[in-house]
This record gives C-alpha cells, structure tokens and sequence, in this order.
C-alpha cells in the first residue's frame, strides 16, 4: 500500500508532497488540476514494481528504468517521456519518490529531454505481489470481446489501463477460503435493485445473468456496467485485502441511488483492506463516502484532497482527514452558489 508520494516538475506539479491514508483517498477540484494524472503516476508505479510474465528473479534499478519510461508512456500517451515535465522556458526534470507501507520507497527523475529511460535513485529490492487496479471513466465490459488482442496488434487511441483492466476482468473466478468473503462483498451489487443478478463470462463476452436469462452487457445502462464490472473484479479476486483501487470519477453515469451504492461498495472494500484512490466532481458522492465512514462507526480512515489553481498558474493541494476541514471544495462552491440562486427565485416567485 501506498504512504506518500512526492512529485516535482511533472505535468502540472511544480513541488507537492501528499500523505495518504491506508484505506480510502478521494482527489476532488475543478477540470484539468490533474486528478487523474496524480492516480495514474501511482498506478504507474505500482505496475511497474510488480512482475511481468518475463521479469526476473531480483528487481532492479535497470530493469526499472526500462520499465517504469514503458508504463509511463503507455498510461500518459505522451509523444515523449519529456512531455510529462511541467510546462516552462528552458529544460526542467521531473522528479517523482514513493514510499510505501513497509517503508521501502522509488524514487526517479526525468528531464525535458527524456524520450525511452528515467533515472531511477532508489527502489525495493523485491516484486510488489499486490494487485493495482485503474478504472477509467467510462466502463469497459462492452468492449471487452477481443480487446486485449486488438489492443497489442494494432495502433488503437486508448491509454493501457484500458489493456490491464481488460486482462485483469478475464482472471478466472475464486474460489476456496475466501468465497466467504466475496460474497458478503458481491450480495448488495447482486442485489434485485442493482443488478438483479450475476456477471459471467461466456465465449469471451460478458453477460448479466438474472432469473429472467442471461442478458449481453452491451445492452446494460453504461452506469450498470460500471458496477457489474466492479462485481467481476471483486468475484475474481482482483479486489481484495491488500490490492489497491484507483477509480475516476466512479458518479458518471450512475443516478444518485445508485452512487449511494457505489459509495457504500468502496466502503466495504476499505474495511476488508483495499486501500482505494478516488477523482471525483461529485458533491453527492463525497457527502456519502463521508456518511457511510461514520455509520460504519470508523471515521478519521479517510485523505480528502483539494487541488486549488492559483492566479500564478500553480496548483496548491489541499489535505484534510474530515471532509468539513477541507480548503476550497469546488463542488460545494458551485452548490452553494446554485442553492443562493435557486433561493433567489423562489423567493421572487412568493
């Protein structure tokens, strides 16, 4: 699990250092103050740190200068790695530490310059056996038939999560000591009014079996499939007591009813020890991960960020363990301000 990171010069960070919490981490603000970019780079460094089907048997600082320019590249989609520099006159570096839960840290730069290698300063000397997850915006079982093999065959526009979630929605069921477990975490979203049912994989598509047949995921509300493909990570271990979740704006597409779930969902994936990243414009959705952490009686398990742009064109990061100390929450501005408007014109329509 992750502990800080440390970012200096990339994208749009000119110097940020961030704790976070062991269990659920939310990033709110505006458009374009690198929510995403902030999931990703961790994402980034936790696949990089775990073994690929090739790696060898000790991790290493060579191997990681390769691979961590790979995944970098392969997430941002940068025409080079230097893009990823903050944007000023003159050549900058990019400067990038983690450290984790058990103390060990990866530290590496970039410069402006930079197009295939980082330099890396520090790393763990063994594999990170844990399992990361990155779900995009939009949901991916409707393009999952065949998606991995287009994907390595072919130039398609689309960032490398969308390849790992792919491969990590086709893992085999579990099953044995933890089918317990998972089905305590799979009966609300199986539930009559959620899903109504279970997601099976047949011939390499997705369907959503109910007691009325088996329905094709494509024809789900796109809110739907987001949360049945949260149910297939969950009901193959993908999500699970030490893997680490990062979901971007988790509120698309979903109804406040279903956002309530949703919320209660990651709720319950905390407290079986998934520590979990969120980006989100939703007022409504943080007002419930708030709720559903004190009705659960464990408030104080939660890092609130705010990231706030500044005249100068830097951003300024906000942190609060409770959601009320949390600085400028542009959601709340823009609801306060609509709330005084709407109060306006009932008043002059009494």
């Amino acid at each position: 699990m992750i502990k800080t990171l440390r970012v200096k010069d990339f994208t749009r960070f000119d110097n940020a250092t961030l704790s976070f919490s062991r269990n659920l981490n939310v990033f709110a603000g505006q458009n374009g103050t690198g929510k995403s970019q902030l999931m990703k780079l961790l994402y980034v460094n936790l696949r990089s740190l775990m073994r690929d089907k090739n790696g060898q048997e000790v991790l290493s600082k060579t191997y990681l200068e390769t691979a961590i320019a790979r995944k970098l590249k392969g997430v941002f989609r940068p025409d080079t790695l230097g893009r990823l520099t903050r944007r000023q006159q003159g050549q900058r570096r990019a400067e990038v530490e983690m450290t984790l839960r058990d103390k060990t840290s990866l530290a590496y730069s970039f410069s402006t310059r930079s197009t295939e290698a980082v330099v890396v300063e520090t790393c763990p000397s063994v594999w990170n056996e844990d399992l990361s997850v990155f779900l995009p915006t939009r949901e991916m079982l409707s393009l999952y038939p065949n998606f991995v093999s287009i994907y390595e065959s072919v130039e398609i526009p689309f960032e490398e999560t969308w390849r790992d979630l792919a491969l990590m929605l086709g893992r085999p069921l579990r099953t044995g000591p933890r089918f317990k477990e998972i089905n305590n975490l799979l009966a609300p979203l199986e539930a009559e009014d959620v899903l109504g049912g279970s997601v099976v994989l047949e011939h390499g598509r997705f369907y959503l079996r109910s007691a009325e047949g088996k329905l094709e995921a494509h024809l789900l509300a796109e809110g739907m499939r987001k949360i049945a493909t949260i149910a297939q990570l969950i009901a193959n271990g993908s999500l699970t007591q030490g893997s680490v979740l990062f979901w971007d704006e988790p509120e698309a597409n979903l109804n406040p009813t279903l956002i309530r779930k949703v919320a209660h969902t990651i709720m319950a994936l905390v407290r079986q020890g998934t520590q979990v990243f969120i980006a989100t414009h939703s007022l409504f959705l943080l007002r419930e991960l708030y709720l559903a952490s004190h009705q659960d009686s464990c408030p104080g398990i939660s890092s609130y960020f705010s990231l706030i742009p500044e005249e100068n064109g830097r951003l300024r990061i906000s942190s609060a363990e409770d959601l009320n100390a949390l600085e400028h929450l542009a959601s709340l501005d823009a609801q306060v301000a609509q709330d005084e408007q709407l109060l306006e014109l009932f008043s002059h329509g009494i």
